[in-house]
């Protein structure tokens, strides 16, 4: 299985994440608890995402 490291917060966000974070964006972008490792297909789906769709438990694509 080929894993990929998803930014939770995405590291290009979109409108939607840089309304959320504002100017505190860049130091939350690059942080260990921004990241996830997830199966490819799984990082594909989820991309720009909001948050409240994204969390969703990564133990059940396993």
């Amino acid at each position: 299985m080929i894993f990929h490291l998803e930014h939770i917060c995405p590291y290009k966000p979109n409108e939607i994440w840089s309304n959320a974070f504002g100017e505190g964006y860049d130091e939350v972008k690059d942080r260990i608890g921004n990241m996830l490792l997830l199966p490819k297909r799984v990082n594909k789906d989820v991309d720009t995402k909001p948050f409240i769709e994204k969390n969703v438990c990564p133990c059940r694509f396993f």
